[in-house]
């Protein structure tokens, strides 16, 4: 449980776009490593990659969860504005409604 919070600290000193940007920085750096012909460094920077992205992801949804109720309520965690679970979406042709299935809900 400390260690948890030790890593929830850490992680929210750095910003998410920062740790994109390394994220974009490791891409290209790797890339050019390996037109370099230098593979291993290219293989190992690229690694770096998942887990800069990771750890963004994992501080916006701390910060979706540390959230205003209100926000929560009609915010996902990727911060788009959209229906829940069993809400019911369709369109309505001819005074019916066709419900559709939205993916990942």
């Amino acid at each position: 449980m400390e260690a948890d919070r030790l890593v929830e600290n850490q992680v929210r000193r750095v910003p998410p776009s920062l740790l994109v940007g390394l994220a974009l920085g490791s891409m290209a750096l790797s890339a050019a490593f390996a037109v370099a012909g230098k593979l291993k460094v290219a293989n190992f920077i690229g690694q770096w990659v998942p887990s800069l992205l990771i750890l963004a992801t994992f501080d916006r949804l701390m910060q979706a969860e540390t959230g205003s109720p209100a926000r929560a309520a009609s915010e996902l965690p990727n911060g788009v504005v959209g229906s829940r679970a069993g809400a019911s979406v369709g369109s309505t042709v001819g005074g019916t409604t066709a419900p559709t299935r939205t993916p990942g809900l």
